[in-house]
């Protein structure tokens, strides 16, 4: 059956009514109130102005919130990428039952919260926990997970790790076993086949991983809010204190708006880079 124009436009209309829906009628009244004005005594004045965006942009407090999540999302966003296209790799060589098992092992903790294990790191590495105990008996002082930019990066790249695992592990799984062979015919080692012949069949999705840790970590609360203990401010944290405690809604609007267009640049930066290297993978396609 030929499916023809009405059929397509009828087909997409639910999808595209959601999507306006969920997605961009939020945005576009988040747009809206970000440029009305706040005052304690006064609260929300229709009163167009840019001074929320000009705040947010150059006052200490959120350019140092702003820094926190960029850099702590990259970073989060590196190891992650890094050590799940290993894990991956290693998975999808070994094979077998042994894959199954491991790759059970590795799904289990989704079946937990995040909130819950980001609890449990904070019973492992806050005060009192096993990590700085150890560390004390050892003669190092207590390393702590706990108030610091290195508890949340331990945090995101567990949670993060099994969704880039296991989108690296379906990539692999299309990549035919004849080419190994071949690679391995021509003379070349383990090494030279993962960096030569895989690598370049799953960068993309490599890439494509990088991107949703970032995303995530980038508009991650709990995570910050328990491990952070305050000493590290991010964003999310900043816009849920602006809007609950504050009741700034301007300026948190302004907040999320800016959120969300440092998530689009990065996507988009993505996108350019791989037309220029003759890619046209789209990020969310694995």
């Amino acid at each position: 059956m030929t499916l023809t124009r009405r059929m397509v436009v009828a087909v997409a209309a639910v999808p595209g009514a959601v999507v306006v829906l969920y997605a961009l009628a939020p945005l576009a009244l988040s747009l809206r109130m970000s440029f009305k004005s706040f005052g304690f005594f006064t609260g929300i004045s229709d009163v167009f102005t840019t001074f929320n965006y000009h705040e947010i942009l150059t006052q200490t407090y959120y350019t140092k919130a702003w820094l926190n999540s960029v850099t702590i999302s990259l970073e989060s966003a590196a190891v992650t990428a890094v050590l799940g296209a290993f894990i991956a790799y290693v998975l999808w060589r070994i094979g077998g039952r042994v894959r199954g098992y491991m790759t059970a092992v590795l799904i289990a903790p989704l079946l937990v919260s995040g909130v819950v294990r980001a609890y449990g790191w904070l019973a492992i590495g806050g005060p009192g926990g096993l990590i700085p105990k150890t560390t004390s008996l050892l003669g190092l002082g207590q390393w702590m997970l706990y108030g610091n930019g290195a508890a949340l990066l331990v945090a995101f790249v567990h949670i993060f790790l099994p969704f880039m695992v296991i989108m690296v592990l379906t990539s692999l799984d299309g990549i035919a076993p004849s080419v190994l062979r071949a690679a391995a015919n021509l003379g070349a080692n383990e090494v030279a086949v993962a960096l030569r012949v895989v690598l370049p069949n799953v960068y993309s999705t490599i890439v494509s991983g990088f991107l949703l840790v970032f995303a995530l970590g980038i508009a991650s609360y709990a995570i910050p809010d328990i491990l952070g203990a305050g000493r590290v401010p991010t964003i999310a944290q900043v816009m849920y204190l602006e809007q609950n405690f504050n009741a700034n809604w301007p300026r948190a609007a302004a907040l999320a708006v800016t959120l969300t267009l440092v998530t689009l640049v990065v996507m988009a930066t993505y996108q350019l880079i791989l037309r220029r290297l003759g890619k046209t993978m789209s990020v969310v396609e694995v």
